[in-house]
């Protein structure tokens, strides 16, 4: 962190308009506007501004599947008839290009412009001390501040499971895997969603052998089964090892070398490894003493109705640390929501019925609302359409393999989506707009796509729900007396 990062600003003594605590994507975002809009705003952050997306989330696994995919790229390039003389990972460069992007995206969330846009950034960690205050404590020093009205986004932490020999052999989450400096010969993952899942292909691709520990039947229990099958048979045959319905029983490390005990299906058996990756989920971070200001939380994070207003109707929360859809997109969401209900005082609610998600693994799975089980579960009549990309013209050039597929409910309106695609986290969103603004599926069929694009799966999959209606007996029938009509 640079030195201007770790000066805080001085608290007012008249207090602020508004506190937000965590500078992550939701606490930014609410800090921007308020500043921007002439509102007296205290930012206050405990660890680094950008908070987990930018400095251990989103920016930098990112980066990180890019090399990877270049790499497996140059692996399979005889495919595309390009002959390459070996390939070559050098893991220090790799995460050397991990934090070039980090360090290339910082300003954008850095204390210098928030401080341009009217905040004060005050670094240290806050925890209240009544409704209206909370002291700030960074080293030795406390400060106090006070404020009319508070957004708590504070964020989530990894979650870290109760095994048996874990803390003793030592493992690592994403806070801290991207400050590797090579790549690990042997790689075991605790953890089959989207996290495990990315981090287990992007290491495979770059070198690793990888070993992904699921405790549940299958990889991505929150997307669609069929897709997420599809993809997990990718992560199979790129090399990745796989254990479903496996426990981790206990682990010991010797020598440098981690050994999991683990019984799953067929037995037990040890997993050798020289790091452990551990990704079960994430816990949302309420540690501020929210008890004392009468803030209500649990498990799940705090407690929050539609517009994200806590138990306290002057303090709002958003982002990871109301859950349950941890996603930069939809903190970046939740805090237009508490602008507008703390700021302008304009009643917005929160509706994430049209929440997109994507996995970001090649090829990339995402999923807009609900997925075909989802529909049958609830009891809703409803139709499914397939289009695999077989069928695509762009796909074949690129000798990619995927599938759309769409849940359609009455009248024609789209229940959900889910695509399995090189692009599918660009390719959902036409179906998220759909959901969102209630159109029915004539206006995406009828819509022109560029040729040849992977979105022409998408227009295909909304022309297939016509498909037997266009061609049925009874338009044949129709057309037949159109035709002795008019000739």
């Amino acid at each position: 962190m640079a030195v201007e990062e770790q000066e805080s600003d001085a608290p007012r003594s008249e207090g602020y308009d508004l506190i937000v605590i965590g500078a992550g994507s939701a606490g930014l975002s609410v800090a921007a506007a308020a500043g921007q809009l002439g509102v007296s705003v205290a930012l206050i952050e405990a660890d680094r501004m950008g908070g987990e997306c930018l400095n251990v989330g989103c920016v930098p696994s990112k980066a990180l599947l890019r090399s990877a995919h270049v790499a497996q790229t140059i692996r399979e390039a005889a495919k595309f008839g390009i002959r390459t003389t070996g390939l070559s990972v050098d893991g220090a460069e790799v995460f050397g290009y991990v934090r070039s992007r980090i360090a290339a995206l910082a300003p954008h969330d850095s204390a210098t412009r928030f401080r341009s846009l009217g905040c004060d950034v005050i670094y240290g960690r806050a925890r209240f001390v009544d409704a209206h205050t909370v002291l700030v404590e960074r080293g030795g020093e406390t400060v106090r501040v006070n404020g009319r009205r508070f957004v708590l986004a504070t964020g989530s932490a990894p979650k870290i499971p109760s095994i048996p020999g874990l803390a003793e052999a030592g493992f690592r989450t994403n806070n801290d895997i991207f400050e590797l400096t090579s790549i690990p010969r042997r790689l075991a993952v605790i953890g089959g969603g989207p996290i495990g899942v990315e981090m287990a292909q992007a290491f495979q691709n770059l070198g690793s052998d990888v070993t992904l520990i699921q405790s549940g039947p299958r990889i991505l229990p929150r997307d669609d089964a069929d897709l997420a099958a599809r993809l997990q048979a990718i992560l199979v045959r790129q090399g990745i090892r796989l254990l479903t319905n496996a426990q981790v029983e206990s682990i010991r490390r010797t020598s440098g070398e981690a050994k999991l005990q683990i019984k799953h299906d067929t037995g037990a058996e040890d997993v050798d490894a020289d790091e452990i990756l551990v990704a079960v989920g994430r816990n949302a971070n309420t540690g501020m003493n929210l008890e004392v200001a009468g803030v209500a939380f649990n498990e799940g994070g705090v407690v929050v109705n539609a517009k994200l207003q806590t138990t306290v109707k002057h303090i709002y929360a958003c982002g990871d640390v109301v859950g349950p859809h941890r996603f930069t997109h939809m903190a970046g969401y939740q805090a237009g929501v508490v602008v507008a209900n703390a700021i302008f005082h304009f009643p917005k609610k929160v509706n994430d019925r049209a929440l997109p998600w994507c996995t970001f693994t090649d090829p990339e799975l995402a999923h807009v609302g609900l997925t075909e089980q989802e529909a049958q579960n609830r009891g809703i009549k409803c139709s499914i359409v397939t289009v695999d990309l077989a069928s695509v013209d762009r796909a074949v050039c690129d000798g990619a393999e995927g599938l759309v597929k769409i849940v359609v409910g009455k009248r024609d309106r789209v229940l959900g989506a889910q695509i399995l695609a090189p692009r599918a986290g660009e390719m959902i969103h036409e179906f998220a707009m759909l959901i969102s603004s209630g159109m029915k599926l004539p206006a995406l069929r009828d819509t022109i796509h560029c040729y040849p694009t992977y979105s022409d799966a998408v227009r295909k999959a909304a022309a297939e729900v016509y498909r037997p209606r266009l061609f049925s007996n009874r338009t044949r029938t129709l057309v037949r007396w159109i035709r002795r009509i008019l000739g």
